[in-house]
């Protein structure tokens, strides 16, 4: 804790001593005292603000292990005249687009440009459903309500509407980390989902995004030459929303562009985990799905999903906090777990397409090669 909580200002370091303390100190104290320090530790956690820090240490202390931080760049590295465009790893650059102007969009400049505008949101995250065994089953359910075969549940509504509504929406948590329950409930609140005709349309959010800045000298001319673009998405959601597991095949990656105001938690594995996860493409849409009750977060998925045992303390463990600003490059086929923290959030994914690459035949094998 105090070597990932230590690095900027007095209160991460006090924050980091007090997660300590509540993880370390008490086991040595008789059931008196150790019930005193754990209310003195509690309260000077929550006057200090370190109540996020405490879910951290606790969630990190099982399951999967604490994992390691992405490596962070000023700039995207230039390929060297090899056969992969970036690198095969997550790349963070920490506050690289503060200057662009999606990052002074608000809640109520949003709905008022997009006021009118309909558009997909998704309740329920996405992954396999682990009754729905049977193929033809889940065939099956794929109807009206708009749930497919990998559980999401789309519905139509007004994005004006969403963001009017999105700062007053609260997410049930309870107060001992993120457990299943509080898991389950982050992935039913409604989330905007993606859909480009939002950034694209009558309101050209587009044109605030600036997504050629992370192209610089060399790259940039690679890119277009080897017939790369961008496509930008939106995606918004409460404090404590949760997206499901999974893994994004677009080839070239996709860069996350994180607007804030609030902060997000995500945690990543490589492609070579799939097999540990029970992943897969039920769905055609381009993306590998585990079980959707899958949550990386808890201390207790090892035991919930025996199969993920063998993942503990993976090399290529990543987890990381996406502050506002802050973009993270996330390769081809890497699954990727997110949750909203403190506020609302506003964020820009940047998938990297090909011209003649459709994203529907692509594969964990085809990823590696991009």
């Amino acid at each position: 804790a105090v070597d990932q909580l230590s690095d900027h200002g007095e209160r991460p370091r006090k924050c980091a001593l007090t997660v300590f303390a509540m993880s370390s100190g008490p086991g040595r104290l008789g059931p008196m005292p150790r019930l005193l320090v754990v209310a003195y530790v509690l309260t000077s956690a929550w006057e200090l603000g370190c109540t996020e820090q405490l879910h951290d240490a606790r969630e990190n202390s099982g399951g999967l292990g604490a994992g390691r931080p992405p490596k962070e760049v000023q700039a995207l590295p230039g390929t060297g005249g090899g056969a992969r465009l970036f690198p095969g790893e997550p790349l963070l650059l920490r506050g690289f687009a503060s200057s662009w102007p999606a990052a002074r969009w608000t809640f109520d400049s949003l709905a008022r440009r997009l006021a009118g505008e309909q558009t997909t949101f998704i309740s329920f995250g996405c992954g396999i459903d682990e009754e729905d065994d049977d193929e033809s089953e889940q065939e099956e359910s794929s109807d009206e309500a708009g749930e497919s075969r990998i559980g999401c549940q789309d519905v139509q509504g007004d994005a004006g509407d969403f963001f009017r509504e999105l700062p007053g929406v609260r997410v049930g948590r309870g107060g001992g980390g993120l457990e299943d329950d509080q898991h389950l409930a982050g992935l039913q609140v409604r989330m905007l989902r993606e859909n480009p005709d939002l950034l694209y349309g009558k309101s050209n959010l587009v044109a605030d995004l600036r997504p050629h800045t992370l192209l610089r000298g060399g790259l940039a001319s690679d890119f277009e030459r080897r017939g790369y673009s961008f496509v930008a998405t939106l995606w918004a959601g409460p404090s404590n929303a949760t997206t499901g597991l999974h893994a994004d095949l677009d080839p070239g990656g996709v860069f996350l562009v994180h607007l804030g105001p609030g902060t997000k938690r995500l945690v990543a594995l490589p492609p070579s985990t799939a097999s540990a996860l029970q992943a897969a493409a039920p769905s055609g849409d381009g993306g590998f799905y585990p079980p959707r009750s899958m949550n990386l977060f808890s201390a207790s998925v090892t035991s919930a999903f025996p199969s993920t045992a063998t993942l503990r303390e993976h090399p290529d463990l990543v987890r990381l906090s996406l502050e506002p600003g802050d973009v993270l490059y996330i390769p081809c086929g890497w699954f990727h777990q997110v949750q909203y923290m403190g506020e609302p959030s506003v964020s820009v994914s940047l998938a990297v397409w090909h011209r003649d690459i459709d994203e529907r035949s692509m594969s964990m094998e085809t990823c590696r090669a991009q």
